[in-house]
């Protein structure tokens, strides 16, 4: 659809955004954001991780034997790396 001169455009809307803190204009990459992507994993990089299936790491999530967190109002769960490696620790102890 072309925009004529004198016609307004609709503002673009950016509800669902999914820009990261990064690149959002004027914000500047912090040491804490650094520490916070390298500790969060998503639950494909954790199973690679933990050498098993990601309906593992889904279903420890799910009965809360992993501890998850969702960043905003995302739907996506993401496992601190510390979290992964003690309920890996915990596998390897059954």
């Amino acid at each position: 659809m072309t925009a004529y001169a004198n016609e307004p455009v609709a503002p673009q809307d950016t509800s669902h955004d999914h820009r990261t803190p990064q690149d959002t204009p004027g914000r500047t990459k912090s040491a804490q954001d650094d520490v916070l992507a390298s500790e969060l994993l998503t639950v494909g990089q954790a199973a690679q991780v933990a050498g098993v299936f990601t309906s593992r790491i889904q279903n420890a999530m799910s009965s809360g034997r992993l501890p998850y967190v969702t960043v905003g109002a995302s739907r996506y769960r993401f496992v601190t790396r510390s979290d992964l490696e003690t309920w890996a620790e915990q596998l390897k102890g059954r």
